[in-house]
């Protein structure tokens, strides 16, 4: 299978006012066409972190990025701005975060649709106004043609996630970059978006590249995962290898975490992962999980784990794989 996206030695420091902070550290990993690739982690993993330096959304002056992202073959990390702007939002879309914080609050829906469409594509403003519809139709939206007038304010978190889709995909792009999308959503309108995305992907055949903490999400959504902690890329395989098959003691635990209708409350309560992640500012010798590892030794104080090859999909980053599946 082609792939479109190709990621490799990605390194991302911040400046800071006690000096630079180093937040993803060699991260490598590739996107193929059509396929849902999800990263995984705690919060203070460098998931986002790593996905906003993909299209170069960090404060240049302060941000540090080296490595290689490739799309399509051309160099991200050295084309020009400008060149830059054509990829971002047309190439490669972005849901952000947090879509209330993303949206402008003094545009109607209709015009920053709209703009996305202008700003990258040769069209009169009508037809850009027409294909905002549309996509709004696409989403889900009801009565898009009242919402169109309407101002961020005036939807549900919901119902702006959907426009933040429609933005994203309103120029058709090879990628789409979903940063959480179903934060803060209710379980139900979480599904919807879930379907959404499932229902969009197999319709235009884009890549997906989505960004979260639920590995609920990941069962329901993904080909392939990579799980990150502190920074590092600590695991990676199919979405089958991960939930089955679990070497590192990290996504192990995560696993352990996810309630289960199946299981029995003599089984006492949910797997906890003891401490935090490390903050990035903090220097590190070894493997960056041990302090919260049980099966931790000497050598991960020591000695930084290499990603090793578990099977040809499969590989994770440490001394003490665990080779036995979850129960």
């Amino acid at each position: 299978m082609t792939v479109v996206l190709e990621v490799q030695c990605l390194d991302v420091s911040f400046v800071a006012a006690t000096g630079v902070v180093r937040a993803v550290r060699g991260v490598s990993f590739s996107v193929r066409r059509s396929e849902t690739l999800a990263i995984v982690g705690e919060s203070g993993s460098g998931k986002s972190v790593t996905a906003l330096s993909l299209l170069r959304l960090h404060d240049a002056e302060r941000t540090r990025i080296s490595g290689s992202v490739k799309f399509k073959g051309a160099e991200l990390l050295e084309v020009s701005e400008a060149e830059m702007r054509s990829v971002r939002g047309n190439e490669i879309g972005m849901i952000f975060q947090e879509p209330m914080s993303a949206l402008n609050p003094l545009m109607q829906i209709g015009n920053q649709i709209a703009e996305t469409i202008l700003l990258h594509q040769s069209v009169a403003r009508s037809e850009a106004r027409q294909r905002a519809l549309r996509l709004l139709i696409q989403v889900g939206i009801a009565d898009p043609e009242h919402r169109m007038r309407e101002y961020p304010h005036q939807l549900s978190g919901g119902m702006r996630q959907r426009v933040m889709i429609a933005m994203a995909l309103a120029c058709d792009p090879e990628i789409l970059i979903a940063d959480e999308p179903t934060t803060a959503l209710d379980v139900t309108v979480q599904a919807q978006i879930l379907d959404l995305m499932r229902e969009l992907k197999a319709r235009t055949g884009a890549s997906i590249v989505i960004i979260t903490h639920d590995l609920g999400v990941v069962a329901e959504l993904a080909d392939r995962v990579v799980i990150m902690y502190a920074g590092v890329k600590v695991e990676e395989g199919t979405t089958a290898e991960i939930f089955s098959r679990p070497v590192h003691p990290y996504t192990v635990g995560l696993l352990g975490a996810i309630p289960r209708l199946d299981r029995n409350r003599s089984e006492g309560p949910l797997t906890e992962i003891p401490g935090q992640v490390p903050a990035p500012s903090q220097a590190r010798v070894g493997c960056s999980f041990a302090a919260r590892c049980s099966l931790s030794s000497s050598v991960c104080f020591e000695i930084e784990p290499a990603l090793e090859d578990v099977s040809p999909s499969h590989a994770a980053a440490c001394h003490h794989k665990i080779r036995v599946p979850l129960a």
